[in-house]
């Protein structure tokens, strides 16, 4: 199969593969970085990952990452059939004749959050029992979910290059942790895995325009639930109409905005999420999954501007 896969490559990045960002990517290090491993459990195991390389099946043949080249891994709901099935088995009990299993496999299935989003989607759409249909409807609006934190069938996993969805084709691998020596998981423990590389840098530019309340700059950077970052940002946006320069930290002459002061750098993880303070330095977990965005806490969509904030974010593995 290796002698056909560059042949393949064209056709994988139109399908299984979806490109991270528009500018260049960054060379692979040349030995394995430290990957967080995050388990179902709430823990994290830190260390290299073994094998070396990852094959994973796409819908046009099978392709083999290098673990040197992996920056985040998402395994599909596949990886968990166990659970998969529970939530299909909920699903057919939400049109029970029983009160107490209508309510007991909504309770099951609301507890399941973004992993039951695919399966409540397609009974909401295309469901035989129009009251299955109706009540999944009304769970979906209810969990209210943003796609970037939505789990899909494959696994995701998104490289230095592009990003490629099928099956990754292992049941266990080992973490090697520094204090522990090797660790065997199990794909089905796992919630997600991600870089621990301390120089994983990206620069940002932030624009006078990127203003509050509908100037979110959409990083495409997508972050996990508790993974840590450190952002620190510098540069001056002058607004000449007001005769008021900004920094990261905001303007203290000009009051205070969402609990802070009016100008200051600031973020959210997905479109819903909750709006958080940046600044000139930057160090913290993130407090959802999904993509990053940036914003000026200033209000301001028409003034004329000069300059920019010119951020680098680093991921950590702390």
């Amino acid at each position: 199969m290796r002698r056909f896969l560059a042949p393949l490559a064209p056709l994988i990045l139109l399908g299984a593969v979806r490109a991270q960002d528009e500018e260049a990517p960054a060379p692979a290090p040349d030995e394995p970085p430290p990957h967080a491993v995050e388990l179902r459990s709430g823990s994290v195991l830190v260390g290299k990952l073994e094998p070396t390389s990852w094959k994973v099946a796409t819908a046009f043949g099978d392709l083999t990452v290098p673990v040197v080249e992996i920056r985040r891994v998402r395994f599909g709901r596949r990886a968990q059939p166990e659970r998969l099935a529970k939530v299909e088995a909920a699903l057919r009990n939400l049109g029970a004749a029983e009160p107490e299993r209508r309510n007991h496999a909504r309770a099951s299935i609301v507890q399941e959050g973004v992993f039951a989003v695919p399966s409540l989607r397609a009974a909401a759409k295309t469901h035989g029992d129009p009251e299955v249909k109706r009540i999944a409807a009304e769970i979906l609006k209810e969990l209210d979910p943003d796609d970037d934190v939505v789990m899909t069938d494959d696994d995701q996993v998104d490289t230095v290059r592009f990003s490629v969805l099928g099956q990754i084709q292992l049941d266990a691998f080992k973490v090697n942790v520094k204090e522990l020596g090797p660790l065997v998981v199990k794909r089905g423990d796992v919630e997600g895995i991600r870089s621990a590389a301390p120089d994983d840098a990206r620069k940002i530019t932030v624009a006078g325009t990127n203003c509050w309340p509908n100037g979110w700059l959409d990083t495409k950077i997508k972050v996990e639930k508790g993974e840590r970052l450190k952002i620190q940002a510098t540069g001056t946006i002058f607004f000449p109409n007001w005769g008021q320069a900004f920094t990261p930290d905001g303007n203290q002459n000009m009051g205070m905005m969402n609990g802070m002061m009016v100008g200051t750098l600031a973020a959210r993880v997905g479109p819903k999420g909750t709006i958080f303070r940046i600044g000139t330095n930057f160090n913290g977990v993130m407090p959802a999954s999904g993509t990053l965005q940036l914003i000026l806490n200033i209000q301001a969509p028409d003034q004329p501007h000069e300059g920019e904030f010119s951020l680098v974010l680093n991921r950590s593995g702390d």
